[in-house]
């Protein structure tokens, strides 16, 4: 007689939980989507660097040793360069005791465009051009250090000029009453906003807005310098980085901003010449910018809108690296 077999009723119970747990994994498809930022963001432009051993770190001077210096550069930033809004000059020495002319060694150009940091539809981070530039540059004389009378050591700066710029957003609550808020209202028209911003060495910050009448908003944001490097002022397309004394006195410190509110008409912000677009300067790196926007006929319901604010500026940064000379004596 064969003997029969049960199951436990609760591992019965178990058994048919964990199955329909496993066909509602199965039923669902994955969704991925892309980061809601509408930028990477961070306080980094261009990114300077020597190659490794270029130059090298000991030459001798017997003349049997000729050499050239490479410059790396890496656009980290979210701004877009063209060769001709970068500069890169070779300095710290007199170009004579290296057998070269100052003529060979500033103003040299990247040979391609660096594109930007950026994100693809998924989110995925994607890094921005390195290039190369190399000084003397190819088909030139290399530096050959002349005879000395002893073992010298000589900095080697490579000065880099570029034109830059920052891309900032932010969103303004509109009320049809400003003067009387709800309870419930969508959003508050007097209190600080979230802005975000590019990378880029100068930064927008601080947003915040307030209501100053029946049919009128005011809002304010600081224009930030957060890099290392000097700060001029950019009012051509290609990059420029005075050198002479009292030009750099008069372009210092100097942002072109703008701000805009698509769809939205009579915005006016403090610049020099008023409207939505000038030229300020930065004090102790800060520069506070306050707008007003007039609603007459633009608040028939209540909204959010995104302020769009952009910067563009010259930037002076540099990369050090020591020589040292080795005299060798005869």
């Amino acid at each position: 007689m064969s003997k029969r077999t049960y199951m436990n009723p609760l591992k019965i119970i178990l058994v048919g939980i964990l199955l329909a747990v496993i066909l509602a994994g199965c039923g669902k498809q994955s969704t991925q989507t892309g980061s809601t930022a509408p930028f990477i963001g961070g306080t980094t432009g261009l990114v300077i660097d020597f190659e490794e051993d270029s130059p090298p770190a000991e030459v001798t001077d017997d003349g049997s040793y000729s050499f050239n210096t490479i410059v790396r550069l890496e656009n980290r930033g979210e701004y877009k360069l063209q060769p001709q809004q970068v500069r890169v000059s070779l300095e710290g020495f007199l170009p004579s005791d290296f057998s070269s002319s100052e003529g060979d060694l500033i103003d040299r150009q990247p040979s391609e465009i660096l594109e930007p940091r950026r994100r693809d539809a998924n989110g995925n981070v994607i890094d921005g051009t390195v290039t190369f530039v190399t000084i003397p540059s190819e088909g030139s004389s290399p530096l050959v250090p002349k005879k000395f009378t002893g073992n010298v050591q000589f900095p080697f700066r490579a000065n880099v000029c570029y034109k830059y710029g920052t891309t900032a957003n932010a969103r303004i609550c509109v009320l049809k009453d400003l003067l009387n808020k709800q309870s419930k209202a969508i959003c508050d028209p007097n209190t600080g906003k979230s802005v975000a911003s590019s990378s880029s060495p100068i930064q927008i910050s601080g947003f915040r807005e307030s209501v100053i009448g029946r049919d009128k908003i005011s809002f304010s944001f600081d224009v930030i310098h957060s890099g290392n490097g000097n700060v001029f002022k950019s009012d051509t397309g290609d990059a420029v980085c005075p050198r002479d004394a009292r030009e750099m006195r008069q372009s210092e410190d100097q942002v072109s901003v703008r701000v805009d509110a698509e769809g939205l008409n009579n915005l006016n912000c403090n610049f020099p010449t008023s409207g939505n677009a000038g030229f300020v300067r930065l004090i102790s790196g800060k520069r506070t910018i306050t707008c007003t926007l007039d609603l007459s006929g633009q608040h028939n319901t209540d909204y959010e809108k995104i302020i769009d604010i952009s910067a563009e500026f010259n930037y002076r940064d540099y990369k050090d690296k020591t020589v040292l000379v080795k005299h060798l004596i005869e």
